[in-house]
């Protein structure tokens, strides 16, 4: 059941996901991404806030690394790929995103890029064109 009572902890928790500290980031990330796994009614809402952070020019390193790393966990990707809106603001994100000159950052963006294609459904069976040759 949708429980609207949640949903300001779980904006604080979102918050907290992209924090300056990078112990503070990764004990919000865990927590997130087993809230979510109960409560998948919060994506929709709530990822395009933690998107942002990817392409955003006024957007800090430790936001950009922190939106980054959890939306390249399993979990997430998988509820973005799932919802055509997260997974097209996602990809837009991502195509215009900046990596602040951290290679850390350019990683977890490609990895976040990668971790979203491994559950973007594909066609099941594609045959290429068949070359079509001179018969005389």
């Amino acid at each position: 059941a949708r429980e609207p009572a949640l949903a300001p902890l779980f904006e604080m928790q979102l918050r907290l996901c992209t924090h300056r500290y990078s112990k503070v980031r990764a004990l919000a990330q865990d927590g997130y991404k087993a809230a979510l796994s109960r409560h998948p009614w919060v994506a929709a809402r709530q990822l395009p806030s933690i998107i942002g952070p990817l392409s955003d020019a006024a957007a800090q390193p430790h936001e950009a690394k922190g939106a980054a790393y959890l939306l390249s966990s399993a979990r997430v990707s998988a509820t973005v790929a799932r919802e055509p809106a997260l997974l097209c603001a996602l990809l837009a994100a991502l195509a215009n995103s900046r990596d602040h000159g951290l290679h850390k950052l350019s990683r977890l963006i490609r990895a976040a890029f990668s971790a979203v294609l491994r559950h973007v459904p594909a066609p099941a069976t594609f045959a290429p064109p068949r070359a079509q040759g001179n018969r005389a």
